[in-house]
């Protein structure tokens, strides 16, 4: 495997990359662009910028926080050192660390979402579509949305992509509705007309939605329904209009993180279209069948393992495990399905690929489906496993799991 040389300084960084949601894998490419360094995904334990998307969850001592905002506002941040926030999101952010007992200045606002426009040639912003129709990555399959799509000259945008393409698609549209934050900031920064939609209107679930309009001059305060018509939601579709400046954003990177450039580090764009890796390893769970003694054992391995792979990586990816003595299973097309599957069942931990059913799929098609109960439960018979870029393979209480074509 080649090596990318990363010919800017690198940036210890973390984002919540448990799916490859595109609001926060963009953080990766605003890094590159706006600021000039190699992001490289760091330790909780080490010194790391944290930046777009609801994450103050993930905040520790040694967060230094660059235009994030806070999900739930029911829950602490104690852990945040109120020196290390350079920026925050917007308002409702600044006044929730505030009366939590942070001792914050007036720090610059703004997601840095809103720096995108750098990412696009002219050639990928010429206008394709009359709308861009954004789901919440949870909501791909919901019959509105896919309603809404199926109008003439509109497109559906999956979230759950780490490229620039939901990006592009964005700055395609003559308009842009949204049930996802970033599909909101994305369509400020392409300057394009949008409007918020949802299936949800409660204050938890629009607090983020707020704040992120507090530093606009036209908010929208409340969502659309999602049964609204196409019509009646190109009618309320509007410029929202950032009012904060973007050179100050930008000027409030911590840029002392940086380290010196490291050839042998792959960028996160290679990273990424590597994804997943496909590792021989071994252990008995893979060769002779999973119970759960094996589970737990294997965890701790996939752990390790990972660990490993990580080093001189800039970006944590997808790790498909198989026995040494079995061919590594499917082609990418089947790989790159199964990492669609796990992203879009967020709740499981890892994906099981018993090697009989990978037999007949590899001419049959690939069919996956949920377990009843946790891995750690199973009786399994020898197979691969899939499993996330973080997290345990052991904690959740389904798995997914590889079955025959009926």
């Amino acid at each position: 495997m080649g090596h990318t040389a990363a010919a800017l300084p690198v940036l210890p960084y973390r984002f919540w990359n448990v799916i490859r949601n595109c609001g926060d894998a963009i953080t990766a490419y605003v890094i590159k662009n706006a600021i000039r360094l190699e992001p490289t995904f760091s330790s909780a334990d080490d010194e790391h910028v944290l930046a777009t998307g609801s994450i103050f969850f993930m905040a520790n001592s040694h967060s230094w926080i660059w235009g994030s905002g806070v999900l739930n506002p029911t829950k602490s941040v104690a852990k945040v050192n109120p020196r290390k926030v350079c920026a925050v999101r917007g308002h409702k952010t600044l006044a929730h660390l505030r009366q939590a007992g942070l001792k914050i200045g007036d720090v610059p606002l703004g997601d840095p979402g809103i720096l995108v426009d750098g990412l696009l040639g002219d050639d990928l912003r010429k206008t394709r579509y009359r709308a861009a129709i954004v789901p919440h990555y949870s909501a791909l399959k919901n019959p509105h949305y896919l309603a809404l799509a199926r109008q003439e000259n509109c497109c559906l945008v999956n979230m759950l992509d780490d490229s620039l393409y939901p990006l592009e698609q964005i700055a395609q549209s003559e308009c842009v509705i949204s049930e996802s934050l970033h599909g909101l900031i994305f369509a400020e920064a392409m300057q394009r007309p949008s409007v918020w939609i949802s299936r949800n209107d409660n204050p938890m679930w629009n607090f983020k939605f707020e704040d992120w309009f507090s530093t606009t001059d036209n908010p929208q305060l409340r969502p659309i329904a999602v049964t609204a018509t196409l019509a009646e939601l190109l009618a309320k579709a509007e410029r929202r209009y950032f009012t904060q400046n973007k050179q100050i954003l930008v000027e409030a990177f911590p840029r002392h993180l940086q380290a010196e450039v490291d050839a042998k580090v792959v960028d996160f764009a290679r990273c990424r279209e590597e994804s997943p890796l496909v590792v021989a390893f071994s252990h008995p769970a893979l060769s002779k069948g999973m119970t759960a003694i094996a589970a737990e054992d294997l965890n701790a391995a996939a752990l390790e393992l990972r660990n490993k792979l990580a080093l001189g990586r800039s970006e944590l990816s997808y790790i498909l495990l198989h026995a040494p003595e079995m061919a590594a299973p499917l082609g990418k097309e089947s790989l790159q399905s199964m990492q669609v599957f796990m992203d879009e069942n967020s709740k499981i931990d890892c994906l099981w690929l018993p090697y009989d059913a990978l037999a007949v799929s590899a001419s049959a098609g690939l069919r996956l489906s949920l377990s009843e109960g946790p891995l750690a439960e199973a009786q399994l018979p020898p197979g691969a496993v899939m499993i996330r870029p973080v997290g345990s393979i052991v904690a959740a209480p389904r798995f997914g799991l590889a079955i025959p074509p009926a």
